[in-house]
C-alpha cells in the first residue's frame, strides 16, 4: 500500500521498482499490483486526461500514444499509467511548456472537485453540535483533510503561474 501527493515521485518509484524487474501492472486504492519481468526495462508516466472532453478525444490520444509506442498499462477513470521501453532518454509526455501548464491545469480542476466538497463538509462539521473524543477527532480529520487539500491545490497554483513565467520567456 502506498499514496503518493507528489506526482513526480510516485513516477521516480515506479521506474525504480522497473529497474529491479518489476513492472506495474494495476493500481486501486494506494495498491500497486507488479509483475516480475527480468527481460524487459520499461519507463513509467502518468497523466490525468481530463484535458480531454470528449471520449472519441481520449481514445485519438490514447492512439496516437499507442503509435508513439506507448504503452497504457491501467486506467482510472481519467487517470492514466503508461510505459514506454527504456530506450536510454528520458521519457516525457509534455515536452512543452504550454503541454505541461494544461497538465497542470488539469490537476487544479481534479483539487477543485474535492476541495469545495472538502471544506463544505469540514465547515459544516463544526457547527454539529456533538461532543465528545470521537466528535473532536472527525471535526479534527476533516479540516486536516480539508487544509492538505487547499495547500496541495495552492502548489499546483503557483507551479503553473512558474511555468506561465517560463512561457512569456520563450514568447519574446
Amino acid at each position: 500500500f502506498k499514496l503518493f501527493w507528489n506526482v513526480g515521485k510516485e513516477v521516480q518509484w515506479l521506474n525504480e521498482m522497473a529497474e529491479k524487474g518489476w513492472q506495474l501492472q494495476s493500481f486501486r486504492y494506494g495498491v500497486y499490483t507488479f509483475k516480475f519481468e527480468d527481460a524487459t526495462n520499461y519507463q513509467y508516466q502518468t497523466e490525468y486526461i481530463d484535458f480531454l472532453k470528449t471520449k472519441d478525444e481520449r481514445e485519438e490520444y490514447l492512439n496516437f500514444l499507442q503509435q508513439a509506442g506507448v504503452e497504457l498499462v491501467y486506467k482510472t477513470s481519467m487517470y492514466c499509467y503508461f510505459r514506454k521501453v527504456n530506450e536510454g532518454k528520458a521519457f516525457e509526455l509534455h515536452t512543452s511548456t504550454e503541454s505541461k501548464l494544461n497538465q497542470y491545469k488539469s490537476h487544479v480542476k481534479l483539487l477543485k472537485r474535492v476541495l469545495i466538497p472538502a471544506l463544505l463538509v469540514s465547515g459544516a462539521v463544526q457547527f454539529i453540535p456533538v461532543t465528545g473524543h470521537i466528535a473532536d477527532f472527525f471535526k479534527g480529520v476533516f479540516v486536516g483533510i480539508s487544509t492538505g487539500i487547499a495547500i496541495l491545490t495552492i502548489i499546483v497554483m503557483l507551479l503553473m503561474l512558474k511555468l506561465k513565467r517560463e512561457n512569456k520567456l520563450f514568447e519574446i
